[in-house]
């Protein structure tokens, strides 16, 4: 940050860490690319456009899908109405990913700092299955696989459909396959209803990765006269 030769920095660790770094860098005068998400929660995203505005720096938040000359394509096909009006949108995410065990509380391992790791977490004692990945599976730091990988594909979701914010929103799910230490779910079906009469459906499965047609992490779009399918960086249509 406190290098005057560097015009940009990219932001890639844990999610807890992704919006004290955008704004230390926005008051720097960088622009920044953020992964995903954007921030460990509401509250800390409105801060970083507020740091983006105030200071005038271009802020980009790593969903990617946007950046895909195809993704792109196969939005401008629903919006020129392929496949009629779209009404629905589905994300899925389906990986399947071990028992991390139950490691309780131990002492920090040599070489790691684990204060400058937590910075601006509040303190927890350190465990063996936290580090370098596992913590994405802890509320305190992470926000499970719907804001890991699902945040990809609800994006894109909302980008097909044209769609803000929802008007309701209905979760459910738990930690089913394993008994551990894993906090979030493994296990998640979620409904975003918007006005207008469209909605989205995500739903996650971190510990059974079996497809559905084929797909274990993308997108689809239905509307009147057919539905639209993303496959990779590509799409597929269908009539009805």
């Amino acid at each position: 940050f406190d290098d005057k030769d560097i015009d940009a920095v990219s932001i890639a660790s844990t999610n807890h860490w992704h919006a004290l770094s955008t704004i230390w860098a926005c008051q720097a005068g960088k622009d920044v690319y953020v992964e995903k998400p954007g921030s460990h929660n509401i509250w800390e995203g409105r801060k970083m456009v507020e740091a983006a505005n105030k200071y005038n720096r271009i802020v980009q938040h790593g969903v990617q899908l946007r950046s895909s000359k195809a993704l792109q394509q196969a939005v401008q096909h629903l919006r020129d109405g392929l496949i009629g009006d779209v009404y629905m949108a589905r994300g899925l995410v389906f990986r399947w990913r071990p028992d991390i065990g139950n490691k309780g509380f131990e002492p920090v391992p040599e070489g790691l700092d684990y204060e400058l790791w937590q910075g601006p977490a509040p303190r927890r004692p350190y465990q063996d299955n936290l580090i370098h990945y596992n913590w994405h599976w802890f509320w305190h730091w992470g926000t499970g696989e719907i804001l890991n990988n699902g945040t990809h594909f609800i994006d894109l979701c909302r980008w097909g459909l044209e769609v803000d914010y929802p008007t309701q929103v209905s979760s459910s799910g738990g930690r089913y396959a394993y008994d551990d230490d894993w906090e979030t779910p493994d296990t998640q079906i979620t409904t975003f209803d918007f006005g207008d009469n469209k909605t989205i459906a995500w739903e996650g499965r971190s510990c059974n990765g079996q497809p559905i047609e084929g797909i274990s992490a993308s997108a689809s779009f239905h509307g009147e006269e057919g539905s639209l399918v993303i496959l990779g960086n590509g799409y597929a249509t269908f009539d009805n």
